[in-house]
């Protein structure tokens, strides 16, 4: 099972890769700096709707992390976990940083790193199913703030998900694609708004052609803008009673000159 390895020093970075890791840690300001666990992300991981990192108690179990927040394996009365909340700070290799909270669920027997940040952090560093994460547990500064730090690998696990959906990341192709889209759209609302234009003109112009108004086309096009205006803007069912009510001014003054 991939996270009961977690441990398993097979599995850990090689000592020049961590050692590399050690380096751009220092550089942030990050000390005393353990490396706890690896893991490659789930689709429930970088899902926007779950909006958490999921750490498996075999993954967490005899690594730095419970040292870091010890009051996370205090037990309640009943003997369960207490299920206090720690809030820490989540550092990454590109200076990102976020305010996160970490807890233990007696639920799953799982760690769960959450918090509004944690889908930030996921959108801005392009994380996504497959790619391998390397925690490490970590201080900074001269109060000892906790930290975690995050090195991703991308497409860690193999995974030709992860390959897959950065290929739909948005580029110049899509863009160019959606702005021909807004164009057509705003296309089809000019021929829209001509359309209705034209049965207005068609209904008005119509009567004054058959039976005589006294105003000349023309000024009714122009004391009709407003409301012309005012019939773009309104809703369907808006539009259809305003039909009505037309047709039957229309039927009440043909049968008046009739």
């Amino acid at each position: 099972m991939e996270d009961g390895l977690a441990m398993d020093s097979r599995w850990r970075i090689g000592p020049a890769e961590e050692a590399r890791h050690q380096e751009v840690m220092a550089g942030l300001g990050v000390h005393g700096a353990e490396w706890a666990l690896w893991k490659v992300l789930e689709v429930s991981d970088v899902d926007a709707g779950q909006n958490r990192l999921l750490l498996l108690r075999d993954m967490v179990r005899g690594g730095p992390i419970p040292k870091l927040f010890p009051e996370l394996d205090e037990l309640d009365v009943d003997g369960l976990n207490a299920r206090r909340t720690v809030s820490f700070t989540l550092l990454d290799a590109e200076g990102r940083q976020k305010e996160l909270r970490i807890r233990y669920l007696n639920s799953n027997k799982a760690y769960r790193v959450f918090g509004p940040e944690w889908r930030r952090f996921v959108k801005d560093s392009g994380m996504c199913k497959g790619d391998r994460v390397d925690l490490y547990a970590c201080r900074r500064g001269d109060d000892g703030e906790r930290c975690l730090f995050l090195f991703t690998s991308k497409g860690g696990g193999g995974n030709a998900w992860c390959t897959i959906k950065r290929a739909r990341q948005p580029s110049a192709a899509a863009a160019a694609v959606r702005d021909h889209k807004r164009r057509a759209k705003s296309r089809r609302s000019e021929r829209e708004d001509h359309m209705l234009y034209v049965m207005d003109d068609g209904v008005h112009g119509g009567f004054q052609r058959d039976y005589g108004c006294c105003k000349s086309l023309e000024r009714t096009r122009r004391e009709d803008k407003a409301p012309l205006r005012l019939w773009i803007d309104s809703t369907k069912e808006e539009r259809e009673a305003a039909k009505g009510l037309l047709m039957l001014r229309y039927a009440i003054l043909a049968k008046y000159y009739r």
